[in-house]
């Protein structure tokens, strides 16, 4: 991964989406629409090669590898 390359509001979107679990509410949080924070997520998802959530739209909830996902993120990016 090219970090220098890396559009940061993607880290906006999944810190988003790390406080409110709701891909609407992290997307009014953030100023974006619903589908543009998904668009995000879905590039996220890309870079890091890394699902992000287990895909449960009501839940949202947590599998094994986000919480890993967390920490590399935080690792790479703070």
């Amino acid at each position: 991964m090219d970090i220098l390359h890396l559009d940061l509001k993607l880290l906006v979107a999944f810190e988003a989406m790390l406080a409110t679990r709701n891909v609407t509410s992290a997307a009014d949080a953030i100023g974006l629409t619903q589908p543009a924070m998904s668009t995000c997520l879905g590039k996220l998802r890309k870079v890091l090669g890394d699902p992000l959530s287990s895909g449960l739209p009501a839940a949202w909830s947590r599998p094994r590898s986000r919480s890993n996902c967390r920490n590399r993120y935080e690792m790479r990016f703070t």
